[in-house]
């Protein structure tokens, strides 16, 4: 049996990505999240097949056979998930559009009635990400041959992720961003605006502001219950007026083990 889809009532806080998710599910919309290294685009975009709904028979009867075409499809069984397809930013344009010497379905075929997410979309090079364009509209994509044309459905739902910067932290209270303004000129100009065009939503993630301060948190119960001097406070030299016991130390281990399962 296949496994689950993944549940988006697994993921705390985020309620403004996740209703962005979920307009993106309802309308068939194509979604383009923006935030920091660790805000959850991934996570996020991991569940939207678990929001769309379930395949009738002939949509995986469709599915099966693109992915039978290009030698995928598991002993032969009818797939009964939506596919949610990643290919890494290295990926080729025969990879991505399809095409080849066997002439193969790509990876927006294989995303067909599903997902296409394409996390780093800036690193992805521009010659792949522009022949996305025609699919975006058409829902499908021709592949001319010197030896005909191939035509493959790719009536996908993009989702797309990337950093506000090269560095990952613009506009991020847990660190400062180091991009001078040409670096991030030339890091927005790596996505064309006619593709940006054909993108629904643009929203930006980010941590919430409970995750930073179980991050503070953690940090400050980390080093009470560490290997520094007992000592939290001096009233005067060599005059200790406070100390943590071996007690206190075991109790506050507790409490910082409770914080990190709880902020994880």
């Amino acid at each position: 049996m296949p496994a689950s889809p993944l549940d988006l009532r697994d993921i705390k806080g985020q309620e403004t990505a996740k209703r962005a998710l979920e307009v993106a599910a309802a309308g068939g919309h194509h979604l383009l999240m923006i935030g920091p290294p660790g805000s959850g685009k991934s996570m996020l975009a991991a569940r939207l097949p678990g929001l769309l709904p379930p395949l009738d028979p002939a949509e995986a009867l469709e599915i099966s056979m693109i992915h039978s075409v290009a030698g995928l499809l598991h002993e032969g069984r009818l797939m009964r998930q939506r596919p949610f397809r990643d290919p890494h930013h290295s990926a080729s344009l025969p990879a991505l559009i399809g095409g080849g010497h066997r002439g193969r379905p790509g990876e927006i075929s294989l995303a067909h009635l599903g997902v296409l997410f394409l996390d780093e979309l800036p690193e992805f090079r521009r010659n792949v990400l522009e022949p996305l364009r025609q699919p975006l509209e058409e829902r499908r994509i021709t592949v001319a041959r010197g030896t005909g044309a191939l035509l493959f459905p790719a009536a996908f739902q993009l989702v797309a992720a990337m950093n506000p910067c090269p560095c990952g932290w613009l506009g991020d209270p847990a660190d400062t961003c180091r991009c001078t303004p040409p670096l991030l000129d030339r890091y927005r100009a790596r996505v064309s605006g006619p593709l940006l065009d054909r993108i629904d939503i643009r929203g930006r993630e980010g941590r919430t502001l409970k995750e930073h301060w179980k991050d503070g948190l953690t940090t400050f119960l980390g080093m009470m219950c560490s290997g520094f001097p007992n000592m939290i406070y001096m009233n005067g030299p060599g005059s200790p007026s406070a100390f943590f016991s071996a007690r206190t130390r075991a109790s506050m281990s507790v409490l910082m083990r409770v914080v990190a399962r709880l902020a994880g």
